[in-house]
């Protein structure tokens, strides 16, 4: 069967791999829909030390065809995969953060370190299969793992309250994403970004009040001043760096606020760290998604189809990803979302 590897950097190859074989550990799939991430473009760039050599594919849906040790489901009931491997049995596990378990390191995820699912049929691990309710088409199915990061950001890591000022670095599908959720608390949203034709689908379809251009001369300083003492969150979903912290981050947050960087980053930030202390600000990181972000993300779905679906812009097929990679990482890319369709 078909399937996508990233062979080496800047190099994804569609080959031939076997079929899984059921082996009374995994549920197996007919893939339906598969995301294409930020995280997969790191990964395609060579950035990322998880390296290459592997299918792609960590956000994924399909169908199932055989339950394996599952009673609970049927062939032709629809799930998505958690992409990760953490072990239920941890400190980490036992409290909350399976994002954070030794397991998913040693073991690997899905679609990032191991193989994933952008193939025709894929074999997950019985416990990391979440089924969806039959209504939920493919490509929402497919946006499960990002709706979870969205609310590992804003809910799990953010802790967003009612009637809280919150300003969003960044306009792609995570940044929406967190939008979404810290919208759904009762909060303000002020979103930046410089793309224009993302700015345009942010003032149409995103849950933002207000969305700038930071590139505007006074854009930001004019919606801070609104907050009169600054915003209480901001959450950093692009990529940081020196400048963004120190003239930007720091100068925006109100004194005793909080920073929550979501976006990611090789190498080391510099900062002013007296500035950062005398307004005693908080800086707080989120990274990946646990089990409750991910069956929070499935009832979000279920209850809301009609909120996300305008944010996918492309279904392709998989020979279509190298081409879309290098626009991706060209910044020519105008798409918000894309699902790949391995079917295709």
């Amino acid at each position: 069967m078909k399937a996508l590897r990233l062979v080496e950097p800047k190099n994804f190859q569609i080959v031939d791999i076997p079929e899984p074989i059921q082996d009374g550990k995994h549920v197996i799939i007919d893939v339906e829909r598969v995301g294409l991430c930020g995280s997969d473009l790191t990964l395609w760039k060579g950035t990322r030390i998880f390296g290459s050599g592997h299918i792609m594919g960590h956000e994924y849906c399909g169908t199932v065809v055989d339950p394996g040790p599952r009673k609970d489901l049927c062939i032709g009931d629809r799930v998505a995969g958690i992409p990760a491997n953490y072990c239920r049995n941890c400190f980490f596990c036992n409290n909350g953060m399976e994002n954070l378990c030794n397991e998913t390191v040693t073991k690997g995820g899905p679609g990032v370190t191991i193989d994933g699912a952008c193939t025709a049929r894929f074999a997950v691990l019985a416990d990391k299969a979440f089924k969806l309710d039959s209504a939920v088409n493919p490509e929402l199915g497919a946006l499960v793992e990002p709706i979870a990061n969205g609310h590992h950001a804003a809910i799990t890591r953010g802790n967003v309250q009612a009637g809280e000022n919150i300003l969003i670095i960044g306009g792609g599908i995570i940044a929406i994403l967190t939008a979404w959720w810290a919208k759904k608390q009762g909060a303000y949203i002020v979103m930046s970004e410089i793309n224009e034709n993302r700015i345009a689908h942010l003032k149409k379809f995103s849950a933002a009040d207000e969305v700038v251009n930071p590139m505007e001369e006074g854009a930001l300083k004019a919606v801070q001043a609104k907050t009169r003492i600054g915003f209480d969150k901001i959450f950093e979903c692009s990529h940081p760096n020196d400048k963004l912290f120190n003239e930007t981050l720091i100068p925006m947050a109100r004194k005793g606020g909080t920073i929550i960087q979501v976006g990611s980053m090789e190498g080391v930030l510099s900062f002013n760290f007296f500035a950062f202390q005398y307004k005693e600000l908080s800086y707080v990181s989120s990274w990946s998604i646990t089990e409750n972000d991910f069956t929070e993300a499935i009832w979000a779905v279920e209850k809301y189809p009609e909120e996300f679906l305008p944010h996918i812009t492309s279904v392709i097929s998989m020979e279509e990803v190298q081409s879309r990679m290098t626009a991706m990482a060209s910044g020519k890319l105008q798409d918000v979302k894309v699902i790949i369709d391995p079917h295709r």
